[in-house]
């Protein structure tokens, strides 16, 4: 839901200070065919669909800047909190 260039700034400010920026994808956000969910109090109905159409193309155009790579590749680089 979030402007894509909010979301890159995030990122920045967390591998500026030595993090990792993981980001969850849960599988119904690229479902075409995601159920209407009828009943959904406001809030969380605009949670699961608000923009929702639009998801597989920002997340295209996040692929492409190539920044990205897989959590298990990253893990045994991390130390114990």
């Amino acid at each position: 839901m979030l402007p894509e260039e909010r979301i890159a700034a995030a990122e920045l400010a967390y591998r500026e200070r030595g993090f990792p920026a993981v980001f969850t994808f849960h599988p119904w956000e690229f479902d075409p065919d995601h159920p209407p969910m009828e009943g959904l109090p406001p809030l969380l109905r605009a949670v699961h669909f608000a923009k929702l159409s639009r998801l597989p193309g920002r997340f295209g155009r996040w692929l492409a800047r190539g920044r990205c790579v897989a959590l298990e590749d990253v893990i045994p680089s991390l130390e114990p909190a």
